[in-house]
């Protein structure tokens, strides 16, 4: 089995960890990714040194160390300020760490630089939900769901905010589009995997250049599930 100290040193070291940790994280193995990575960083030498350091934020976040994501993700804001993925980055971070006002300016700056990001359009859409803004949250979601038709996170987010807004027609048409998509034990199974900390976009484990993570839905889902979807599918009501 390669070991750490099979590898080559400086720079070509650098790349083989680096490699490593990528292999580990498109895995699900965000631990054992974690630790090839920050043994890249601690060399740090090559063109794909922010790549790296930004696959790392990824691992730290999907393992919730969210204070040590929040400093390296600060050291690559440092090197590119109007890095749209870097902003993005920060403001979700500040988000899961309840810092709303923090998430949104940074939220904000990273729609300046790429107005049509998804990614950013679902979190600032989460942030001002957060925070009570519902209209104005349920405008984000709407352009994101225009951007990623049949996103199931999209689709909840967009239910939980008009929850919130205690809109029955919204959460009635939110619940109506869910079903027509997509089966409750894709729901089921989605949500209870959000719940046990898996970060999901489209169904699929978070890639390299995403970071979009839900509050748990699961309890919420099954509450909503017995008030309103038993209810919506009755001919009569």
């Amino acid at each position: 089995a390669l070991t750490l100290d099979d590898l080559e040193p400086e720079t070509s070291r650098f790349n083989s960890l680096g490699n490593l940790g990528n292999i580990l994280k498109k895995q699900g193995d965000y631990d054992g990714a974690t630790r090839f990575l920050k043994k890249a960083m601690e060399i740090n030498k090559g063109p794909y040194a922010n790549n790296v350091r930004y696959n790392l934020v990824l691992c730290l976040l999907n393992i919730g160390q969210e204070k040590e994501a929040l400093e390296h993700i600060d050291v690559l804001l440092g090197k590119q300020p109007q890095n749209n993925r870097y902003l993005s980055t920060k403001g979700f971070i500040l988000f899961i760490e309840n810092d709303i006002e923090g998430a949104l300016h940074y939220l904000r700056s990273a729609l300046t630089q790429n107005p049509h990001d998804m990614n950013t359009l679902l979190n600032l859409g989460m942030a001002l939900s957060a925070m009570g803004a519902y209209e104005h949250s349920a405008w984000y979601l709407k352009r994101a769901d225009e951007k990623s038709p049949r996103n199931l996170l999209i689709l909840l987010s967009k239910l939980q905010n008009a929850i919130k807004m205690q809109d029955e027609k919204r959460i009635r048409i939110n619940l109506s589009h869910i079903a027509a998509l997509f089966s409750l034990q894709d729901i089921q199974r989605i949500l209870s995997e959000q719940a046990q900390g898996h970060h999901y976009i489209d169904n699929t484990l978070v890639d390299l250049d995403d970071c979009i993570v839900l509050p748990p839905l699961v309890d919420y889902f099954q509450q909503i599930a017995g008030e309103w979807v038993l209810d919506f599918a009755d001919p009569t009501s």
